[in-house]
């Protein structure tokens, strides 16, 4: 039932916002309820979109004149506009802050989560996902969840049923050449150094 949420959510884009998807962050949930009889007929679907690197005017909901977003200023028109979230300038801090309602140093978080970090969004943390799914609702995240990647912290861990994306940043993948050196490290993160130094792409 969510995988035909997540048909919607594609179609709302044009191709005139074609890069936004690709770096969207989309919670299609808690989009159909879980049962007839758990959920009143009359609680809403939601679908929120959470985007990187997306300016706040940049769709013609919130003032943009010369990117054309129709399909999402008629979701915005529609639906209910957000206009009061204080984001950290950071992709994990600002998921975080979403999922939990908290500033980021409160949940002990300062900054990005790699690959190759051990750690994650902690259980402990109630998630709008857990409090959605609690009321009933079926939920799920397509696109980019960055709030760790290991078992223990991957969304279906945080009150999510389905996750359809990348566990972090798509410029995150573990062995990017850009990765500070370490000892002992992976042969194909070394490998991966060496290529771009010869392809110039090192930087």
């Amino acid at each position: 039932m969510l995988r035909a949420c997540f048909a919607i959510l594609r179609n709302l884009f044009t191709r005139a916002t074609a890069s936004v998807l690709l770096a969207a962050f989309w919670i299609c949930g808690p989009a159909i309820p879980a049962s007839a009889q758990s959920v009143p007929a009359s609680s809403p679907n939601i679908v929120l979109i959470f985007a990187d690197d997306l300016g706040y005017g940049d769709v013609g909901a919130y003032g943009a004149a010369d990117i054309l977003t129709p399909n999402i200023d008629r979701l915005a028109g529609e639906g209910i506009r957000l206009t009061s979230f204080y984001t950290a300038a950071s992709c994990s801090l600002s998921r975080a802050m979403l999922m939990t309602g908290s500033y980021a140093p409160r949940i002990s978080l300062a900054r990005n989560f790699t690959p190759s970090a051990v750690g994650g969004l902690s259980s402990s943390e109630i998630t709008v996902g857990e409090i959605m799914k609690s009321g009933g609702y079926a939920t799920g995240i397509f696109g980019k969840w960055h709030l760790g990647d290991h078992f223990q912290f991957r969304p279906q861990r945080h009150g999510f049923d389905e996750f359809y994306g990348l566990p972090y940043s798509s410029d995150m993948w573990p062995f990017h050449h850009r990765t500070a050196e370490t000892a002992g490290e992976d042969p194909r993160l070394t490998a991966a150094r060496q290529r771009a130094q010869l392809t110039g792409s090192a930087g």
